[in-house]
């Protein structure tokens, strides 16, 4: 029996490392519908690989970069309540970020506002360079600017970048080298790549058909893909070359392309053309690779992909129940049909009375929880919990049960009530009406912190202790205590 669950454990080990490997290669993109408005995607390797909807943009944005952690767009010009005209008008900017955590489970981040782009002329480009935004604003104009994200605001980038390279030619577009970025330049017969800052080698070399430039990790690379027409959908070839000073290497070219296919980034050694149905739906895909290799061609699939606080929170409440299940199952008989022999004058407390101090003793455990962990710019005492659980996890509702079954256990073990008990006038006791032992006490504790749902036993039937109760019974504390100072007199 120990030999099957070590055999197991290594293969569910294995699929994880596995997958985790094939998950590598991934990317965040924007998909454009016909109809108009745009969806937020992910893009996971694997065979096939796998098209994740994220959120639904009502506008198209303007111009975006994707990697396989963030994705920022920015979109077209808003009042942003200047004085002048092109003070008056800002560009929004949004972030999706995605979440790995200790598990490697992925969960798309919120729609999150950026510091927006001041007004300016022309087109937009960005460019994500490691912990780096870049954009180039302007596009098409002679006022072109380059700014970077710094502190929370955009800031200009200064020095000899600024004053040589931006303005010395009609650069098209901005990209991402690793930890770097770079300006590029195509206009058909010509492509040039200029590394932003001093370091860095200037890649130029000639080209005899237009060209887009991207980056795949720290590699460029020139494509020519075969464009959408109006009409008919046909197939053709897409040439790729990497791009070296002074000479563009032709990698094999890929045969039976789909017309209008999008190049993206897959990873840092492949990139993904993609073809998109009119309601943004994926319908097939190829990966290849650097060195010019189809490494996938086929359907490309549609899923939902669940947040890592979703999957923790429906874990914990299997969990739950599935233990609540087992109490039930395992539970004595003798413990539901032994008999009570209470002392004179302690009678059950009702069910209204047990819900209540359940209710508070877990509410202080809330509040204990609430002010001892830190979180930075999150109250826990106030945020919703879709949004703690979003940004921690489950971690902190195991923290609260853990706490609740301690100060409840050792409450009970020593007092013989808990502070909600004693709030409401009511004790624990076994069924001779003593006070419960240490072990007892600690159990009934955990079960109720771990199985909040075992309050429906105590609605449905409050005479017969409830399955995490193990045979003890909670009474109202004030009738005991008349009874005594009745027989005292």
């Amino acid at each position: 029996m120990k030999l099957w669950l070590v055999i197991v454990a290594c293969v569910l080990l294995i699929g994880q490392v596995a997958q985790g490997e094939a998950d590598d290669a991934s990317v965040l993109a924007v998909v454009e519908r016909d109809g108009g408005g745009a969806t937020v995607v992910f893009i996971e390797g694997g065979q096939p690989p796998v098209m994740y909807r994220l959120h639904e943009l009502g506008e198209r944005p303007m111009a975006w970069a994707g990697t396989s952690d963030e994705l920022v767009m920015v979109f077209g010009a808003t009042d942003g309540g200047g004085d002048g005209e092109r003070d008056a008008a800002v560009h929004p900017v949004r972030r999706v970020s995605m979440v790995r955590d200790a598990w490697g489970v992925i969960s798309p981040g919120a729609l999150d506002p950026v510091t927006p782009l001041p007004g300016f002329d022309g087109r937009v480009a960005l460019a994500i360079a490691g912990d780096d935004i870049f954009a180039l604003l302007g596009i098409g104009t002679a006022g072109k600017t380059l700014v970077r994200l710094e502190a929370g605001g955009w800031e200009r980038v200064q020095g000899e970048s600024e004053a040589g390279m931006v303005t010395e030619r009609p650069w098209d577009g901005v990209i991402g080298l690793g930890d770097d970025a770079a300006l590029t330049w195509s206009n058909g017969s010509e492509v040039i790549v200029q590394p932003i800052g001093e370091t860095g080698e200037m890649l130029r070399a000639r080209t005899q058909t237009p060209v887009g430039v991207m980056s795949v990790g720290r590699q460029v690379i020139a494509t020519a893909l075969p464009p959408k027409l109006t009409g008919a959908a046909y197939l053709g070839e897409a040439k790729l070359w990497l791009v070296r000073p002074g000479q563009l290497m032709e990698l094999p070219t890929i045969k039976d392309v789909s017309a209008g296919m999008k190049a993206l980034p897959f990873g840092d050694e492949a990139l993904i053309l993609m073809a998109v149905s009119e309601s943004g739906q994926a319908l097939d895909g190829i990966v290849v690779g650097v060195d010019g290799g189809v490494q996938y061609r086929g359907a490309v699939k549609m899923a939902t992909l669940f947040a890592s606080a979703e999957l923790q929170l429906l874990f914990l409440l299997l969990g739950s129940i599935g233990l609540m299940v087992l109490m039930y199952v395992l539970r004595p008989e003798r413990v539901v049909s032994a008999p009570v022999s209470f002392p004179t004058g302690m009678a059950l407390a009702d069910p209204l009375r047990r819900i209540m101090a359940a209710t508070m003793d877990g509410s202080l455990a809330i509040l204990v929880i609430a002010m001892v962990w830190s979180t930075g710019d999150m109250n826990l005492m106030t945020a919703p919990l879709e949004a703690v659980v979003t940004k921690l996890g489950i971690w902190p509702l195991v923290a609260a049960m853990g706490f609740s079954a301690l100060h409840m256990g050792i409450a009970e073990a020593i007092f013989g009530t808990t502070i909600g008990k004693a709030m409401v006038g009511c004790r624990t006791v076994d069924r001779k009406g003593e006070r419960l032992g240490v072990g007892w006490a600690f159990a009934r504790s955990a079960a109720k912190a771990v199985c909040p749902a075992l309050a429906l036993f105590v609605i449905a039937n409050p005479s017969i202790p409830h399955p995490g109760a193990f045979g003890s019974y909670t009474v109202l504390r004030e009738i005991e205590r008349k009874d005594e100072s009745n027989a005292s007199k």
